[in-house]
């Protein structure tokens, strides 16, 4: 039988162009695949259970498959054992981490990625994928996403917005609009929105401990650092790429990338980029 689950489905862009470099020499491509597949969500698998439960069971409860160029990842809409309960926005919110990781590792090898996150029906085992959510999530992602993105299904939206949790959760550091009207995550802030909730933990610590002060720099402002070191790195990818012989419809795709970073680092806003409030 199958269970109500979020699932998103992600497609690797340019990959026929990938397996023939491959087969041409270029064993990297695989390696940077499997890397990133094995790394996504690293944070999670680095944390043992008595560290922190919720990571934990987090770990065992997603479930992701690669075949060919497509990526599959679900979580429950909920969680729990006898002891916890971990509800849509706790999956989302590690749903997103995973997906995110997966993208930037991706992205720091200029192999680019296009999505789409839903909530439906979904059963699975060692030979099979049966989906209903899956089948959506794969036609948004052809026929809506366009961009190297990873779009929210309006379906998942009102999902968000009709529990009785709405008003406790802020997914406007990870969710973005532009003037598509198409809400997708923010990758390249993947490890700020974590390291919000860090500073806040070492901060309670410290006060307790009567340390105050004891660190020059916060978590937030060393993941800041190393997000804009991401953006241009990404950025200095897409600008070589989009000036080689390519045809003006992947050129587009390169321009929307740019555009974003643009957005991120503070310089554009041609498209009129905001973050999302659910």
């Amino acid at each position: 039988m199958t269970t109500t689950k979020i699932i998103a489905f992600v497609d690797i862009l340019g990959f026929s162009k990938m397996i023939e470099d491959y087969d041409n020499g270029n064993h990297q491509i695989l390696e940077s695949l499997i890397h990133a597949m094995n790394n996504a969500g690293g944070f999670i698998k680095a944390l043992p259970k008595e560290n922190n439960e919720f990571a934990f069971n987090f770990r065992e409860c997603i479930e992701a498959k690669l075949f060919s160029d497509c990526l599959c990842v679900s979580v429950p809409l909920e969680y729990g054992n006898e002891h916890n309960t971990y509800n849509l926005y706790d999956q989302f919110w590690f749903f997103y981490q995973y997906l995110s990781g997966y993208q930037i590792l991706l992205l720091q090898k200029g192999i680019f990625t296009r999505g789409a996150i839903t909530i439906g029906s979904y059963y699975s085992d060692e030979n099979i994928i049966f989906s209903g959510g899956l089948v959506e999530a794969y036609n948004l992602e052809s026929k809506v996403a366009n961009y190297p993105r990873v779009i929210i299904s309006k379906k998942l939206l009102d999902v968000f917005k009709s529990s009785d949790l709405h008003n406790n959760w802020d997914y406007s550091q990870i969710l973005n609009i532009d003037n598509t009207n198409e809400v997708y995550i923010n990758p390249f802030n993947y490890r700020i929105s974590t390291s919000q909730l860090a500073d806040q933990i070492l901060q309670e610590m410290m006060s307790k401990g009567g340390i105050e002060g004891l660190f020059n720099d916060s978590f937030q402002e060393e993941d800041l650092r190393d997000k804009n070191v991401i953006l241009q790195e990404v950025l200095a990818i897409c600008q070589n790429e989009i000036n080689t012989d390519i045809s003006d419809k992947v050129k587009d795709k390169y321009s929307w990338i740019i555009d974003f970073i643009n957005y991120e680092l503070s310089i554009d806003n041609s498209r009129e980029f905001s973050q999302f409030k659910v």
